[in-house]
Formats: C-alpha cells, sequence, structure tokens
C-alpha cells in the first residue's frame, strides 16, 4: 500500500491495541498465551481471541476491493513453500536456493507489479521485522547489478529496513496473517478470525 494507505492501519491498528491494554500484538505468543500475553499478565484465550479478531477487521477494512474499482488500500500476499515438495525439487536444481529466497522474490515481484499497475507507484520503501533472513535475501537483489539489470522494479528501490516489529503495527499485521497462513498448513483453520484472514489471500 502507500504511505498513506499504511498510515491508516496504523492508526487504526494503535486504536484496537489501546481498547485492549495491549502494548503490540505478537500473534504466536498472544495464540499460546506466552511473554507478555501470559495468563500471569492477565491475557486469556477469550480476551485474546476478541483482540485478534479485532485486529482482523482492521486489515479487512483497509483492504483494496478491486471488484468495486477500489485499488486505495493495502494487499496483503502471500507464498507457501512446500518443504517436503522443495527438498526432492532442490536434488534436481540446486539453484533453486531457500524457501525464504522463493517466498521474497515472489512475493516482492507481485508487489512491484501490482504497486505499478494499480497504485501507479514508482518508488518502493520495503521494511522487514528485524532479525529475519527474510532481509536479507531482498537486500542482495537490490545490491546485485545483474539482478537490476533483468528486473529494472529493483532500481526504484529507494531503501530496504529493518524494524522493530513491536513498534510498526504494519508488521504485526503482516505477521499475523503470516500465522494464519502458516497454521493452517500445521493444523487446519482453527479461528473464525482465521478464516476470513485466508479468504483475503
Amino acid at each position: 500500500g502507500k504511505e498513506v494507505q499504511l498510515r491508516n492501519l496504523a492508526d487504526q491498528w494503535g486504536k484496537v491495541l489501546d481498547a485492549h491494554g495491549a502494548e503490540y500484538l505478537h500473534t504466536t505468543d498472544a495464540v499460546s498465551l506466552q511473554n507478555d500475553f501470559s495468563e500471569a499478565k492477565g491475557w486469556t484465550k477469550d480476551r485474546v481471541k476478541v483482540m485478534i479478531a479485532d485486529c482482523a477487521n482492521v486489515i479487512e477494512r483497509c483492504l483494496i476491493q478491486p471488484q468495486s474499482n477500489w485499488f486505495h488500500g493495502i494487499l496483503p500476499i502471500s507464498t507457501t513453500v512446500y518443504l517436503e515438495d522443495f527438498k526432492r525439487a532442490l536434488g534436481e536444481w540446486p539453484e533453486l536456493t531457500t524457501p525464504e529466497n522463493i517466498c521474497v522474490t515472489q512475493n516482492l515481484a507481485l508487489c512491484f507489479d501490482w504497486s505499478t499497475k494499480y497504485l501507479r507507484a514508482n518508488r518502493f520503501h520495503l521494511i522487514f521485522d528485524r532479525n529475519e533472513p527474510f532481509h536479507g535475501y531482498a537486500y542482495d537483489r537490490w545490491v546485485n547489478k545483474q539482478s537490476r539489470r533483468m528486473d529494472t522494479a529493483w532500481q526504484c528501490v529507494v531503501d530496504i529496513g529493518q524494524a522493530n516489529s513491536r513498534l510498526v503495527c504494519e508488521l504485526q499485521a503482516a505477521d499475523l496473517v503470516a500465522w494464519a497462513v502458516n497454521a493452517k498448513h500445521a493444523y487446519g483453520t482453527v479461528y473464525n478470525w482465521q478464516e476470513r484472514l485466508l479468504s483475503i489471500l
């Protein structure tokens, strides 16, 4: 999304967190009642469920609506790599590198294409959760001369940064969507808010 769209998401997200007495959302910790979301700190399964459902509402409200020709919103994108299949394929094509690299290149290609076509964007700012491997793969593509020649979108990337997701609502929203997808493959769809998020991908 554009800056104004992401700011709108962050504003609404922050209001939800304030309403539920949370400083941030870390989905794994919240769902499993760990760390800052432990029962010792007053959290329960029901309290977490309501808060996350409200966060999912924010994502839904901020979405683009292509069926109504309304492209002024955020567009969550997800890429899934099935590890068993990947390992088999890697034996024949070692150049596949890693699942993380595949996810980064595929997702960013979709983001570049969508943003250029529908948002008429000509500059990109990429922000990754710090200490995640995805940032490194994107950065390598950005500084690689051959990559920039083959895909001119990389020439339009202004910066690639890392941020503390506890302080960036947009990263918390991305984490929530990623959790919904990963959990579906691990043990199915368990929550109503998870089903709603999966339906938008």
